[in-house]
């Protein structure tokens, strides 16, 4: 039977403090949009959390690997830090995000998916999230206004997206660095499977990965059958956290 317990063991605890991190730190700089990307085991980034980002960013971007664009080249730290846009520590920034500026990075070899720009984001900053293995994942801040960062919280923001490495990121297993893809491939027509062989091929052996789909199916179908109970216009929030309160413990 599933139980309020289940609920929280599914919802797991890093991604409960990556949208807590995200949400403040949009608030504080007022950015548009924030995201933290995670470096899976097949070396993609996927989003492991995200704020603000448009649908169709979401799922252009989410499935790029660290030898594409910015993100890849923050993630392999092999930036040009000769240019004023990188910092010391591999970050990117820029207040003023235009064609001019993609023209200087293609120049410097960067070959760039122009999402960002497309997207009409201004002021951006993509960070490397540091562990004591190397890093782990980038935070990305985004705004259409301009002007929205000093090099004061440039190196503010760095420092905090280390802190944040270190204290989530580096203790993530590699179970819960495939889940973030699986949530995708969950969701696509199927045409990733051969790319995604090595994801399959963990997940087949893996005890913990069965157990953590196995009960993800129940509690789907849990909710599955709450929602066609409804009647409009019913809070749905509020008539699962009846529904899981009712429920006995397993």
């Amino acid at each position: 039977r599933i139980c309020i317990k289940f609920m929280r063991e599914v919802t797991s605890d890093y991604n409960n403090k990556l949208n807590l991190f995200l949400e403040k730190t949009k608030k504080d700089f007022s950015f548009d949009a924030v995201a933290v990307r995670i470096i899976d085991p097949l070396f993609y980034m996927p989003f492991a959390a995200h704020n603000g980002l448009s649908a169709s960013f979401v799922e252009e971007e989410s499935l790029i690997s660290i030898t594409e664009c910015i993100c890849g080249k923050i993630a392999r730290l092999d930036t040009p830090r000769e240019l004023s846009y990188f910092t010391g520590r591999g970050s990117f920034w820029s207040n003023h995000l235009k064609e001019e500026v993609v023209e200087k990075l293609v120049k410097s070899g960067i070959e760039l998916r122009g999402r960002c720009v497309r997207e009409g984001y201004k002021t951006l900053l993509i960070s490397p999230m540091m562990t004591g293995n190397g890093v782990r994942g980038n935070l990305f801040l985004a705004s259409q206004k301009e002007n929205l960062l000093t090099k004061e919280d440039v190196n503010f923001l760095e420092n905090k997206a280390t802190m944040f490495g270190k204290k989530v990121l580096g203790k993530l297993t590699e179970c819960e660095r495939y889940n973030i893809i699986a949530r995708m491939l969950a969701q696509s027509n199927g045409e990733d499977i051969q790319i995604f062989g090595k994801y399959f091929e963990h997940i087949k052996n893996c005890s913990p990965c069965h157990d953590f789909y196995r009960q993800r199916l129940k509690f789907d179908n849990f909710i599955q059958k709450i929602m066609f109970q409804l009647t409009s216009p019913y809070n749905l929030k509020s008539k699962i956290i009846e529904s899981l309160s009712k429920v006995t413990p397993d």
